[in-house]
């Protein structure tokens, strides 16, 4: 009987510890709650957007340099196209550009009314330097400009195949565009095989462009495609 009165007084203190446990986590998570929806609170009447100000998003587009460019202004045009060609030609190995969705639509912009005023045949005078299938090695491209110079100091042919197989295809593509946007009579370029949608949504390029412009990204491709027709 005396060990019967011992377990159940010692069994009631163990309830009794288990409840004074159960309160203070209860308490605890209440507290914790109560801090979230302080902080939450907080970040709204702040501006805060996934834990981002609107200021950190304008200040991320205003160090992008430029996005929107008055119409005709060339040469706030040729400033942006310098920056861009900067920002790619200085990136290392196995990184990728900050591109942006407005930037990449501008320069598609610029660049499919230029292609369309070319011919199927294309005249050029010697010397040009020629290159063929880049496939997004970057790297490669850049070692190349390095070597030879880069537009105005040589021109170029380029025969084609700018994307695909590598991971880098939408930052070759970005920069050939752009060089030929800024110096136009230094940088030729022919269409590849793939160059063409029913290709590179196979070969990487789809999947580039989805990777780097997330939910725009399929439509950012289907730009580029436009560009290549």
């Amino acid at each position: 009987a005396k060990s019967m009165q011992v377990y159940q007084a010692e069994s009631g203190s163990s309830q009794d510890h288990l409840n004074a446990t159960q309160k203070e986590y209860r308490q605890g998570q209440y507290i914790y709650q109560n801090k979230q929806n302080q902080l939450e609170d907080y970040q709204k009447s702040a501006g805060f957007i996934n834990g981002v100000t609107q200021d950190m998003l304008t200040n991320k587009v205003k160090d992008k340099k430029m996005v929107f460019i008055e119409p005709g202004n060339k040469s706030e045009q040729e400033n942006w196209l310098d920056k861009l060609i900067s920002e790619i030609l200085g990136l290392n190995k196995k990184e990728y550009a900050d591109l942006l969705t407005t930037e990449i639509e501008y320069l598609l912009n610029l660049i499919i009314p230029e292609l369309e005023k070319e011919t199927i045949i294309i005249e050029i005078e010697a010397p040009v330097v020629i290159s063929g299938d880049i496939h997004g090695q970057l790297q490669d491209l850049i070692r190349f400009f390095n070597q030879i110079g880069p537009p105005p100091h040589k021109k170029y042919l380029f025969q084609g195949d700018y994307v695909d197989r590598n991971n880098n295809d939408v930052e070759v593509i970005t920069l050939l565009f752009a060089f030929k946007l800024r110096y136009p009579g230094y940088i030729h370029m022919l269409r590849g095989n793939h160059e063409c949608r029913l290709i590179n949504q196979i070969y990487g390029f789809k999947e580039s462009c989805k990777r780097t412009f997330d939910k725009e990204g399929l439509k950012i491709w289907k730009k580029f495609c436009t560009a290549f027709q």
